[in-house]
C-alpha cells in the first residue's frame, strides 16, 4: 500500500484511495494511472485523515465499508475538518442503495461510483469532480476578495484596504461595505442594507444607514468613489471609472446625523 507522500516536484492531481480491500485498491490505481494523477492509498478512516492531514488530496475516493468504520463517517470528519473540507469526495462501492445515496449526499459526498467500474469512468467522474471543485475554488475567490480601484475588499479577513493601507472601519461600517461588494454593482435599498448590516433590527430608520456610509466614505478617502449614491433608490459598488451620484437636494448621507430613539445602541 503506498502510504508515501508525493513527489514535491510533481503537479498531478492527488487522489486518496481508501478501501479496506488490497485487491479493489489496486484495480482503482490501475484505473487511475494516468500522468496527472498520483495516488494515495489507506484502508480505513484512522489512516485516511492521517495522510489527508500530511499531504491534502485534490480528491478522496472511499469505499462505503471500512475497515474501521463507514465512508459516510470519513466524509463528516472530512467536511469538518477546516483544512479538507472542500476536497470533493466520490463513493466508491457495491453497497449504495438510493437510501445509501441519500445519506451520502446529505453527508457531503459528491458523487457515488458503483462496482465494479469500467476504468475510463472512474477517471471521467474524477476528472469531472476536480472540474466542479476548480470551478467552485474560483467563485469562491473571487466572491472572498473584490477590488476597485485601489480598494480591496476581504470578506473573510472582514478588512479592507485602499492603496496598501488597511482602513480601519467599524464592524457595521464593514458589513455595509461588504453587503455593496458583494452585490456587484446592484443598487441595495437603504431596507436592504438594514437587513444585510443588522439583520432587521425593530426601530431602525434609513438615517442610521445614511451615517454609517457617510462615515465609511470619509474612511475610503481616495476610493470613496466606490459607494455611490442612487438616487432614490439607495447605494450600489461603482463599476469601475464611474464615480458616485451626490444627491445634492435632500441627500441626508450629507447632513449631521442625529439618530432617532433607540438607535445609539446599533452604531458601530
Amino acid at each position: 500500500m503506498d502510504t508515501s507522500p508525493p513527489n514535491p516536484g510533481s503537479h498531478g492531481k492527488l487522489v486518496l484511495v481508501v478501501d479496506p480491500d488490497a485487491k479493489s485498491r489496486e484495480i482503482a490505481r490501475k484505473s487511475l494511472e494516468r500522468p496527472d494523477l498520483e495516488i494515495l492509498e489507506a484502508s480505513g478512516i484512522t489512516e485516511a485523515l492521517a495522510l489527508a492531514r500530511r499531504s491534502p488530496p485534490d480528491v478522496v475516493l472511499s469505499e462505503l465499508i471500512l475497515s474501521d468504520g463507514s465512508g459516510f463517517a470519513l466524509c463528516r470528519s472530512i467536511r469538518e475538518s477546516e483544512a479538507l473540507a472542500s476536497k470533493p469526495i466520490v463513493i466508491v462501492s457495491r453497497w449504495s442503495l438510493e437510501a445509501d445515496r441519500i445519506l451520502g449526499f446529505e453527508c457531503g459526498v459528491d458523487d457515488f461510483v458503483s462496482k465494479p467500474y469500467f476504468a475510463r469512468e472512474l477517471v471521467s467522474r474524477v476528472r469531472a469532480v476536480l472540474r466542479r471543485s476548480a470551478h467552485l475554488a474560483v467563485v469562491a475567490e473571487e466572491k472572498r476578495v473584490t477590488s476597485r480601484d485601489g480598494l480591496v475588499v476581504d470578506t473573510s479577513r472582514r478588512s479592507a484596504w485602499v492603496d496598501g493601507a488597511m482602513v480601519p472601519l467599524t464592524p457595521r461600517e464593514f458589513s455595509l461595505l461588504e453587503s455593496l461588494a458583494l452585490a456587484g454593482g446592484r443598487v441595495l435599498s437603504r431596507g436592504d442594507l438594514i437587513r444585510e448590516a443588522w439583520g432587521s433590527p425593530d426601530g431602525l430608520q434609513g438615517r442610521s444607514v445614511d451615517a454609517h456610509i457617510k462615515s465609511l466614505r470619509r474612511k475610503l478617502g481616495s476610493a470613496r468613489d466606490s459607494v455611490e449614491t442612487v438616487r432614490g433608490l439607495g447605494y450600489r459598488f461603482a463599476d469601475e471609472g464611474r464615480g458616485y451620484v451626490v444627491e445634492r437636494r435632500g441627500d441626508r448621507s450629507e447632513e449631521p446625523f442625529r439618530p432617532a430613539a433607540g438607535d445609539r445602541s446599533l452604531l458601530g
